[in-house]
């Protein structure tokens, strides 16, 4: 899959697969940048070109077991988003869990709401869910908005479930509501 999408801002944004020969720098440039910048992500900790190879690797195997489903997006040939879907696993198999990262340059141009709904589209065609969540850390209110604007419902609040640079935040999430 490749798709050109048009931000808000005129500017074209590439989205493709994850590739195994795509550019550890460049995708350990993208998630140290929002680590940095302290965003509502679950992983906290700046990650080395090594220990981004590392999990390349492994995302790679999941890709090829048809587990998982992960697509970046480029602007200028740097990556700027990335959006995934994973499959639980045994009695969880029914279920599909999303993750979204974009970096600030891309938010608010329509993106994120893009990616969210090509995926949930081919995760439907794909793996014929029963149901699909996405989880979202409590003071990020801005994902939370955008989820719901997609069609995910709040069912859920863990209190002071994730420690995001020192300070507790609820975990909330969301699943998305099918109109039948």
């Amino acid at each position: 899959m490749e798709k050109e999408i048009r931000l808000k801002n005129g500017k074209a944004v590439l989205v493709r697969e994850l590739r195994a020969n795509d550019d550890v720098f460049d995708l350990c440039r993208f998630i140290n940048e929002m680590i940095e910048s302290k965003e509502y992500l679950l992983i906290d900790t700046k990650q080395t070109p090594e220990e981004e190879t590392t999990w390349l690797e492994a995302k790679m195997k999941n890709l090829e077991k048809g587990d998982t489903i992960d697509w970046r997006a480029f602007l200028g040939g740097r990556c700027v988003a990335g959006v995934e879907a994973r499959r639980g696993e045994w009695k969880r198999r029914g279920s599909v869990e999303f993750g979204l990262a974009l970096s600030e340059e891309v938010r608010g141009q329509g993106l994120g709401r893009a990616l969210l709904k090509m995926m949930i589209a081919e995760v439907k065609k794909e793996w014929k869910p029963h149901r699909m969540y996405i989880q979202a850390l409590g003071g990020n209110a801005r994902a939370i908005r955008l989820y719901e604007s997609v069609g995910f419902k709040q069912i859920a609040r863990i209190p002071d479930y994730n420690n995001h640079f020192g300070k507790y935040m609820d975990e909330v999430w969301l699943m998305l509501e099918e109109k039948k």
